[in-house]
């Protein structure tokens, strides 16, 4: 988990925590009202323990808190529907463990990395036995403290209801914006390079399929390192990754003016806008082509040097985007055909 998931995290449970000890301030003051004696000592209680709970969220016991958290809505809930009756709504605050338990398994997963489900499995059974007791218990016996007047039980389950769909509205909200950004976490992760950490083809396809063709004219080029099995072979894969990573970190150096994704193996793909003046988008590349051959690496105390053959393809109105890659994978093959480390574009070379 990043830190900035982290810091979101945080700052929700401590805002659960502030909620909860609103609503238990607001119950509080109801019970005091109607002079429910055990409830209204009981939430003196919570009251005071949600405030201790900020010392626990200080301490980073997030999993701690809201374990501690769903005990004490579930003993509130059962000694409320005991004492004043179904009829007053709590009861509904079953939902509210249901969040609580699923951001538990979710805590879990993230610590863990295993999806785990103990807290969803104990709702599975907790719940339905709280209910079935209490139906049980109201079979032959009234409430301790029955609220006197429909008024009063109408208004009271309708406050429950009010503060239960707030809370999961809370949670809810909470967990699809986890959801979402772990969701464009993982796609701008799996749009990268793992190796070189440049993009890679789920990067630039859909960034080609949606540019505008008719407003600028484009090229594309594909760069493959000549004779890279022959590092491989010679030097080991280690240096053959070392390589990568170097020109890619050159190619990266130039991204100001094209932007550029590892194609696949020892080949990266490069796509810019046309330049109005000079020789086009050849200079750029040869300057980048002769760059890499001019670089001497060094590698486990061995000198190592690479060139490099680009092959480039402009846009033509004829062309499907397919055509276009494709044109620019040809003038490429023509390029190692003819001796590698040049570039190669439709009726130009140049090579050292």
């Amino acid at each position: 988990m990043n830190s900035k998931q982290t810091d979101l995290i945080d700052r929700y449970i401590y805002l659960i925590n502030v909620i909860l000890l609103i609503t238990h301030i607001f119950l509080l003051l109801t019970f005091y009202y109607f002079h429910v004696t055990i409830l209204f000592r009981y939430n003196i209680f919570s009251v005071l323990f949600y405030l201790c709970c900020f010392l626990i969220l200080r301490l980073k016991g997030k999993k701690l808190f809201l374990c501690l958290a769903y005990i004490e809505i579930f003993l509130h809930m059962l000694l409320a529907t005991t004492l004043i009756g179904m009829n007053s709504g709590f009861q509904i605050y079953l939902f509210v463990l249901i969040a609580i338990s699923f951001y538990i398994d979710y805590l879990d997963f993230k610590d863990s990395n295993h999806p785990q489900r103990r807290m969803a499995l104990i709702n599975l059974f907790l719940i339905p036995a709280f209910l079935v007791g209490e139906l049980l218990y109201f079979q032959d016996k009234k409430p301790s403290y029955p609220m006197t007047g429909a008024d009063t039980i109408m208004i009271l389950s309708n406050v429950n209801l009010l503060l239960v769909f707030f809370a999961l509205f809370f949670f809810l909200f909470n967990y699809s914006e986890k959801v979402m950004q772990s969701e464009i976490l993982l796609k701008k992760e799996a749009q990268r390079d793992y190796l070189t950490g440049m993009y890679n083809r789920l990067y630039m396809m859909p960034k080609i399929e949606h540019l505008n063709l008719k407003k600028h004219r484009y090229w594309i080029a594909i760069l493959d390192i000549d004779n890279f099995k022959l590092i491989n072979d010679k030097y080991g894969h280690d240096c053959g990754d070392y390589v990568l990573k170097n020109i890619a970190a050159m190619i990266r150096s130039h991204i100001a003016s094209y932007d550029a994704c590892r194609w696949g193996g020892e080949e990266f793909l490069l796509l810019g806008k046309l330049p109005e003046a000079g020789n086009g988008q050849v200079g750029l590349l040869e300057e980048l082509r002769r760059e890499i051959k001019n670089k001497e690496f060094t590698y486990d105390n061995q000198k190592i040097r690479v060139t490099a053959t680009i092959g480039t393809a402009v846009y033509e109105e004829s062309m499907s985007k397919n055509d276009w890659i494709r044109a620019a994978d040809d003038f490429l093959y023509q390029g190692k055909q003819n001796g590698k480390n040049r570039v190669i574009s439709q009726g130009f070379t140049k090579n050292e």
